[in-house]
């Protein structure tokens, strides 16, 4: 079912809270999230819409990505990271949009993240699943 967005809706973007902007020619083209505008050729392949389950599976994810954030490295991969922690919200999110059960992607995360923080603080590995954990 494709959603119907308006201007000044609520959705999830990138794991946070957004309000849409602007709709052009039926695409979602600009968001905010009240400190920061983004714009693009259409978002509507990447926004889901603000419901209670979205919020606990955006929530959740937002939590992983601060305790990496808060062991404040600056040689992280960041932007590799960040890629990796995206691409498995997007995957529960609409795996859960489906009816399909949640609970192994989230085991699954729980493992990436442990490996990965043990990783971090230990120096154990340079990458971990593929990813390079250090720039």
């Amino acid at each position: 079912m494709k959603i119907i967005w308006k201007e000044g809706d609520w959705c999830f973007h990138d794991f946070e809270l957004y309000q849409i902007q602007r709709i052009e020619d039926g695409k979602v083209r600009g968001l905010t999230n009240g400190v920061i505008d983004t714009s693009a050729t259409d978002f509507s392949d990447a926004i889901f819409p603000l419901t209670l389950v979205n919020k606990v599976i955006s929530e959740g994810v937002m939590r992983y990505w601060g305790e990496l954030k808060n062991l404040e490295r600056v040689s992280l991969n960041y932007p590799d990271l960040h890629r990796e922690y995206y691409r498995r919200w997007y995957e529960i999110i609409t795996t859960e949009a489906h009816g399909e059960k949640t609970t192994p992607l989230w085991d699954n995360f729980r493992l990436f993240q442990k490996e990965l923080i043990n990783n971090i603080k230990y120096h154990e590995h340079a990458s971990l699943n593929g990813i390079r954990i250090y720039r």
